[in-house]
């Protein structure tokens, strides 16, 4: 259970300020959103560390939140621990964007490169880097 105002509850919920320069603002108010409920979600969680920059990010699916500690396990395997007295900010993401094929671009080996219809269009249908004409290798052909 945690105290939130004068009020009981099952969730962590806690506003915490940080001074922020950057922003041209004096204050930012950061909220903890997430629950034990959440084991098993993805989440990103703000936290506090030691260095010149007293913030930093963990983003990952919440394993366990027992004894004030939670456990993330982020997309390379690692496990992080968070203290619950260095939680900033927390809540529930939406799982990661599906990955696109990196096809754009990259030509494998002895491949030929063009688009046959295209080609075709243009009149230099079978021009290839062989050079089957006296044009050359990929010159067009005008008719």
């Amino acid at each position: 259970m945690f105290l939130l105002g004068s009020r009981a509850t099952d969730s962590l919920v806690s506003t915490s300020t940080v001074p922020c320069r950057q922003q041209g603002r004096s204050l930012v108010v950061y909220v903890v959103r997430i629950t034990r409920a959440d084991i098993g979600a993805r989440v990103v969680i703000r936290r506090r560390i030691a260095g010149p920059v007293p913030l930093t990010d963990v983003i990952g699916t919440l394993t366990s939140w027992t004894a004030g500690v939670l456990s993330v396990t982020d997309a390379e395997g690692q496990v992080i621990t968070v203290p619950e007295s260095d939680l900033v900010a927390a809540k529930v993401v939406p799982p990661p964007p599906a990955r696109r094929p990196r096809t754009a671009g990259l030509v494998e080996p002895n491949q030929q490169v063009g688009d046959p219809a295209r080609d075709r269009d243009r009149g230099t249908e079978g021009s290839g880097p062989e050079g089957s004409g006296p044009e050359g290798p990929g010159a067009e052909v005008r008719r």
